[in-house]
């Protein structure tokens, strides 16, 4: 017997101004392909990026999130000296960045520095399919950062941050991130059909979509989860 298809359908809420939305906000990756990719040859007999499963596949079943600012991170030995983000004053920066402290991941990634960045987009989803959170390797030329894989279910939360490591050294290192760079990709755990909806919404509704942190500790999520009636 066969099952049918789920449907999936997300949506990325954004507030504050409606032109990030409409710029910078995730969808089909098959809809922000790379630009390289637009310059490969279309000769159906000569084997190319156009014909193989693996990357296209990946681009038909991912979201494609793309930086929504610019910004440039500032680090020296392991440490966040400075972050500048078009259109903030000094001190604002917290809205957009933040560092989790390395006693999280124990003796790991000594030769990195980590960085966090606040996505703007509070995300809802229909059901409770779980989605892959991966570094966009394909969408850049120079690997100056990575993204660590994650798996997300927006049928629990609506955060979207997205964790990066830097290399370290011991010297000024300024890391740019320009606005439109596709960052990560979201990538279902699961065969379904996708349909991705970007909704303007005030600040309000927004903060209302965030976690609410109604228990002590630090298991608010897989509480959440199981009264929801969700499988752990």
């Amino acid at each position: 017997m066969f099952r049918k298809k789920k449907n999936t359908h997300l949506i990325f809420h954004g507030t504050d101004n409606k032109q990030k939305i409409e710029l910078f906000a995730p969808d089909h990756s098959m809809k922000l392909l790379p630009k390289w990719f637009h310059t490969i040859s279309k000769k159906e007999d000569v084997p190319t990026m156009r014909t193989c499963p693996g990357f296209v596949d990946l681009y038909k079943r991912s979201i494609s999130i793309p930086m929504w600012v610019d910004m440039t991170i500032i680090h020296e030995d392991g440490r966040i000296k400075d972050v500048d983000v078009a259109g903030i004053s000094k001190g604002g920066e917290h809205e957009f960045v933040e560092q989790h402290h390395p006693v999280q991941w124990g003796d790991g990634f000594q030769n990195y520095v980590h960085v966090k960045l606040k996505a703007p987009w509070a995300v809802t989803c229909n059901n409770d399919t779980q989605f892959l959170m991966h570094d966009a390797i394909w969408d850049r030329d120079t690997v100056t950062y990575t993204v660590p894989p994650g798996i997300l279910d927006f049928r629990y939360q609506s955060a979207c941050q997205i964790n990066m490591f830097l290399p370290r050294t011991k010297y000024h290192t300024e890391t740019k991130i320009a606005a439109g760079t596709i960052i990560a990709y979201l990538t279902p755990m699961i065969d379904t059909k996708l349909t991705v909806e970007k909704k303007y919404v005030n600040r309000e509704e927004w903060y209302s979509l965030q976690k609410y942190f109604y228990t002590l500790g630090y298991k608010t999520y897989h509480k959440t989860k199981k009264m929801l009636g969700g499988k752990e």
